[in-house]
């Protein structure tokens, strides 16, 4: 099983702005150097995000989405919420 290796950001001041976007205001690192599959899906992130506690265990599959690429996924609430971002940290 091939590895890539991340580091998780927690959006900690996320906002509305005039156009009712959320926008976001301070974050921070709050985990380096996660061994991550190449080839995880969506049930794995939301479990290993869970493991790590990142996300709260009651939080299921449905409820969070990931958007973007094997360089930097962002994971928001299916609302739209930004909650954080997993940024790819070796090539």
């Amino acid at each position: 099983m091939d590895f890539q290796k991340y580091d998780l950001i927690s959006y900690t001041s996320v906002f509305y702005d005039d156009e009712l976007d959320y926008q976001v205001n301070d974050c921070m690192t709050v985990a380096e150097g996660l061994l991550i599959p190449k080839d995880a899906e969506d049930d794995f992130l939301v479990g290993f995000l869970k493991a790590i506690k990142f996300l709260r265990p009651e939080v299921a599959v449905d409820d969070i989405r990931f958007l973007g690429d094997d360089m930097m996924l962002d994971i928001e609430l299916q609302s739209g919420y930004p909650l954080g971002r997993l940024v790819r940290t070796e090539v």
